[in-house]
């Protein structure tokens, strides 16, 4: 079988990037292969294809639902890895009644968003969060690359490129972080840093809190058991 996962692959976003399964975990299927959502082609694959969605903001956003709704409507095994809700605040007559219907038509449904379905960004699984990170910094900014902070006097990077290592050193290396990105906030928890977040979206509404990198790390384990077995792989 050929499995899919599509997800915001195409971007400078470091969090997206680093938020597809495939980079963490081995699918034994004939073909496997990242898409991304926006410019992805549903009619060159057969109905029976295995998709996986996620993870990221794909749910309630203006730029990814007519995709979402044309895979749910096309495709009978499809999956959610990690996804969340993602109403920027400008946006608000957004409403969840779209995202029930996509989150309906999943064959196994993990939602980064804390409920009953629960399966955090699969990004925990990288080894680079394993290092012990020297402080240098009482407190860091960490920035999204299209909404600027407005802070100064503060050691700053944004959240582009291709380099998930470089962010986690950087974010290990203070004691406290101020973000407005989703990653800077879960990447800085994981870490066990003191975060402040600057929020302009629903996708920082419904964080767990606490969180633990083993327990994250479990959730997707046990959530990629849970696809193994739905596939007999």
């Amino acid at each position: 079988m050929h499995v899919i996962n599509v997800h915001v692959s195409e971007t400078l976003n470091t969090g997206d990037i680093f938020s597809s399964p495939l980079k963490y975990f081995n699918f034994d299927f004939t073909k496997t292969e990242e898409k991304n959502i926006e410019t992805f082609n549903a009619d060159s694959y057969t109905e029976d294809s295995i998709i996986i969605l996620g993870g990221g903001g794909l749910l309630n956003h203006h730029l990814f639902e007519p995709k979402l709704n044309e895979i749910v409507n096309k495709f009978k095994n499809v999956v959610m890895w990690g996804c969340g809700v993602n109403t920027h605040y400008d946006r608000k007559s957004y409403t969840n009644k779209n995202a029930k219907y996509i989150i309906s038509k999943m064959k196994l449904v993990g939602t980064r968003d804390y409920n009953d379905t629960y399966v955090p960004c699969v990004s925990c699984m990288h080894k680079a969060f394993d290092i012990d990170y020297p402080i240098k910094y009482d407190t860091v900014a960490y920035e999204h690359c299209d909404i600027k902070l407005d802070i100064k006097g503060l050691p700053k990077i944004q959240n582009s490129g291709n380099s998930i290592e470089k962010k986690l050193e950087f974010l290990g290396s203070a004691r406290n972080i101020v973000t407005n990105t989703y990653h800077g906030m879960y990447w800085g928890l994981l870490l066990n840093k003191n975060v402040t977040v600057k929020p302009f979206s629903t996708k920082f509404d419904y964080v767990k809190y606490p969180i633990h990198l083993q327990e994250c790390r479990e959730l997707n384990v046990n959530f990629y058991n849970r696809f193994k077995d739905q596939y007999n792989t």
